[in-house]
């Protein structure tokens, strides 16, 4: 399998669900610690109990009298509303809360303090500090018990509104659900006695203003009434429903002189309008032509002769004698009726003329009436001085007698602008604890713990775990991804490789064609498997390999070149009658090297632990061997020994044709891997390609389809090998 260039990262969400799982105990332990520390908490929590009472700001306004209020209603908006609220909760409502249940006999019971040692050595400190700085002018002393008290009174009630109406909900937590609804039921009468006496203090104080403000007035307004009285009489000033004669006299003439010039420019205007209109085309179009009865028959008649002429043209009979006989009737008619326009023209010129007549005389009565309006001119307006002041003077006595009166009669019917529609009634199931809460509460420490620790896990966790990052931290391309079978025996195993329905079968089929560069026809390829571990998985991987291009029709052997921990023959269960160091001193051939597995059939030449064998890898034998192999089959399998224990490995890279570097999933240490195969790639050669084993069964899934069967653009063509 190769991992093409452009080959984007695996997503972030599939990613984190694989993270989980690996780490699900790690997440799991904490989570059930949580759990079970929410359980232990609900069992020991006390219980308390919630009782509400609610309130209504009352919209309606009963008018009792058709008078302004003193003190006017709540504006009905959100602020005015949200401003409510927080007088019902504060400190002062509290403080009323506690003198009327102190007047019923009803004790606060605090809860037990729960400070700790720090908080009462401030509440001390704090407490000696008020002590010495004493109260302020005028401030009055509340006691650490008072105080104590109105804080256990906040710190257990609730004020709310649900935003969509001027309803108030008022909510006390206590143990006892009778003395919880008591409570709840004194916060909302003392909110109610609040608006009551708010109300009253208010209106005293303009009772008190007002009825030193009136009698102020009243002396006032009697000076001034009499100064315009005396004055009166002094200038002998005569008036009649409010004006005197001479301005009465002038106000009439001016509306009469007003009226006669309307109706002189009316009949001018209809005068221009008949004129225009007869000097026009047609009929004229003036109100008085239309109101002619005259002209109203006669235009009958010419429409009448008008429309019998249209017909005898259209007829075609335009020599006729009917025809110039009704022509010439046509023509008298609008002789006629331009005769009748001319006395209408001629009426309204004498219309025109009266009312000229009419104007000169009223203007002239006009000038004499002035002329002796003039004369009182000066005594008048001093009076009318002297009669704004003293009007003056009343209007505002009146107004603030009025209001007077008002607010005297006001004083008695009082009523606050809410009014409470349930009273609290002791609550019959309890609040807390709840089981629900509890265990949300203790899955979220739980599941934050895990979680921490998952990412503290992943954070210190250098192993092998994403293909992107081995490539990265390595340089070199995974060419295959070999999944995880799980608890099975290697005999299991080397059968799944030759099944290409299987998971495994289909990872090694890829591994088989991944190999980067295809030999020449006729020619066999060596491919070695090494490891920086032992344990990664090279022998298993080795065998697989070799299982599967035997199925696929290609001439195959594998050689243990691991005389440190050899294990291709414990594996297949076989029993070999020589080994890879009988091939030191030349005591057999190699033809008499290779085995056969009697199970599967499988040629392979075992090892076994020896000791000293530097005459195999540095003397050339190895080559020689591995040459002597490729003349006989076409695919040679070296499995090679790690390179954490041995060096053998770097002479068996230099021999052989291509080599795969083993790693294993979440177990290899992606740095140890890195100095691995660059303390190779210095010493011997560099490794073609890296095969990530025994991969999760949830990561395969992710990056199974990042790793096609065929090479990408741009690289190596696979191993070709030919049966023969």
């Amino acid at each position: 399998m190769i991992v093409s260039e452009g080959s984007s990262p695996l997503p972030s969400l599939p990613r984190l669900f694989s993270i989980l799982r690996r780490r699900k105990y790690v997440l799991a332990v904490p989570v059930m610690a949580g759990l079970a520390f929410g359980i232990v908490s609900y069992a020991h929590a006390p219980q308390s109990y919630v009782s509400e009472a609610v309130l209504v700001l009352d919209t309606r306004r009963i008018q009792v009298l058709p008078t302004e209020s003193v003190v006017s209603p709540l504006p009905q908006d959100s602020p005015v509303l949200r401003t409510e609220l927080d007088l019902i909760g504060s400190r002062l409502m509290a403080s009323k809360v506690i003198e009327r249940l102190e007047a019923e006999g009803v004790a606060i019971r605090l809860d037990p303090p729960r400070r700790g040692l720090v908080m009462a050595l401030v509440e001390s400190a704090l407490g000696l500090f008020a002590a010495n700085a004493g109260p302020a002018d005028g401030q009055e002393v509340v006691s650490t018990e008072q105080r104590a008290k109105i804080d256990w009174l906040l710190s257990n009630l609730r004020v709310s509104n649900d935003g969509r109406s001027y309803t108030i909900f008022i909510s006390f937590q206590a143990p006892d659900p009778a003395y919880a609804a008591k409570i709840a039921n004194a916060f909302a009468t003392a909110y109610l006695d609040h608006q009551i006496a708010a109300k009253q203090a208010a209106m005293q104080r303009v009772s008190d203003w007002l009825g030193e403000a009136v009698a102020g007035l009243r002396a006032q307004l009697e000076a001034s009434e009499r100064a315009a009285e005396d004055f009166r009489q002094k200038a002998g000033l005569v008036e009649t429903n409010g004006t005197t004669l001479q301005a009465q006299r002038v106000a009439a003439l001016n509306a009469e002189l007003v009226a006669t010039r309307s109706e002189l420019a009316g009949a001018t205007a209809r005068l221009q309008i008949v004129r225009a209109s007869a000097e026009g085309e047609g009929l004229p179009a003036s109100l008085d032509v239309f109101n002619s009865a005259a002209i109203q028959n006669l235009r009958a008649d010419q429409l009448r002769l008008e429309r019998r002429i249209n017909e005898l043209s259209t007829s075609g009979a335009t020599r006729s004698r009917q025809l110039v006989a009704l022509r010439s009737e046509l023509d008298a008619i609008e002789r006629q009726i331009a005769d009748e326009v001319d006395r209408i023209v001629e009426s309204l010129s004498n219309e025109i003329a009266v009312a000229r007549r009419k104007e000169e005389s009223l203007e002239k009565a006009l000038e004499e009436a002035q002329r002796e309006l003039s004369e009182a001119n000066h005594a008048e307006v001093v009076m009318a001085q002297l009669e704004r002041e003293a009007n003056a003077n009343k209007t505002i006595y009146e107004s603030y007698l009025v209001r007077y009166k008002q607010t005297i009669e006001q004083d008695g019917i009082i009523a606050p602008e809410a009014q409470i529609i349930s009273f609290a009634e002791p609550a019959t199931a309890r609040v807390s604890p709840r089981l629900s809460t509890w265990l949300l509460f203790g899955l979220g420490l739980g599941g934050s713990v895990g979680l921490a620790g998952v990412v503290l896990r992943e954070a210190t966790d250098r192993r092998a775990r994403f293909a992107e990052t081995l490539e990265t931290a390595t340089g070199m391309p995974i060419l295959a991804v070999v999944p995880r079978l799980g608890w099975m025996s290697p005999k299991r195993v080397l059968r799944r490789a030759s099944d290409p329905t299987s998971r495994f079968g289909e990872a090694i089929s890829g591994l088989r064609l991944a190999l980067p560069v295809a030999p020449r026809h006729g020619q066999s390829l060596c491919v070695a498997f090494t490891s920086a571990l032992a344990g990664e998985g090279k022998t298993t991987l080795a065998l697989a390999l070799a299982r599967a291009a035997a199925a696929a029709g290609i001439n195959t052997v594998v050689v243990d070149a691991n005389f440190h921990h050899p294990m291709v023959e414990k594996v297949l269960g076989a029993s070999a009658d020589a080994y890879l160091d009988d091939a030191l001193g030349r005591k057999r051939l190699v033809s008499e090297l290779v085995q056969e597995d009697p199970k599967s059939g499988l040629r392979f030449i075992a090892a076994r632990p020896v000791t000293g064998k530097p005459d195999l890898f540095a003397s050339g034998t190895l080559g020689f061997l591995l040459s002597e192999l490729k003349r006989s089959y076409q695919l040679v399998i070296v499995d090679t020994p790690d390179l954490e224990r041995a060096s053998d490995a770097f002479a068996i890279a230099r021999a052989a044709d291509r080599v795969l570097f083993v790693v294993q999933f979440a177990r290899a240490p992606v740095r140890q891997t890195a100095a691995a195969i660059g303390n190779m790639a210095e010493c011997a050669r560099q490794p073609d390609g890296i095969v990530l084993n025994q991969v999760s069964t949830a990561y395969y899934a992710e990056i199974s389809e990042h790793f096609p069967h065929s090479p990408a653009p741009g690289k190596a063509a696979p191993v070709v090998i030919h049966a023969a």
